[in-house]
């Protein structure tokens, strides 16, 4: 933290940071270290962290919406298939309570989730795999759901097979 003559007034030792949001009096910071992604909350006056938490990728975007952090995470991974090497997108969404960094919501199955927007209630979510999302943040569920993109896929085939007779 910087005054208005330029002198430091605050910095703080955290990991590798990808992504920085300020709400109020905290700031939200995102990022990596050697054992995967972290996203902390900082009191800006009492100049203190809040709370820490842990996620299996990188933390890589940060937004705040309808009492909401959003975060996006992900990694991409090469793998050799014979003699093709194919590049995986691998991560998710996740929304915390902005308080305590309470996971209320996530979705695993989007894949690196690299940008975040919001307006209003609405969150839109852009991946590595060249999707993008877009979610209600005044209608998702505060508890981790399977109702995702997995959902459809299970209703398509049940109503293909059904049709088929099969």
């Amino acid at each position: 933290m910087v005054d208005g003559d330029g002198k430091v007034l605050w910095n703080e030792s955290a990991f590798f940071v990808e992504d920085l949001l300020v709400n109020g009096d905290t700031l939200y910071v995102s990022g990596a270290d050697e054992n995967g992604g972290r996203v902390a909350a900082y009191d800006l006056r009492e100049k203190k962290e809040l709370w820490n938490v842990r996620f299996p990728y990188r933390a890589k975007v940060l937004a705040y919406g309808a009492d909401k952090l959003a975060v996006g995470a992900g990694k991409f991974e090469t793998r050799e298939e014979g003699n093709v090497t194919r590049i995986y997108s691998e991560g998710g969404l996740y929304l915390l309570n902005p308080k305590n960094g309470k996971v209320l919501w996530k979705d695993t199955s989007m894949g690196y989730v690299r940008s975040l927007a919001v307006s209003g209630n609405l969150l839109a979510a852009g991946t590595g795999s060249s999707y993008f999302y877009v979610l209600d943040l005044g209608r998702v569920n505060e508890s981790p759901s399977i109702c995702g993109p997995g959902i459809f896929l299970l209703l398509a085939l049940v109503f293909t097979m059904t049709r088929r007779g099969g």
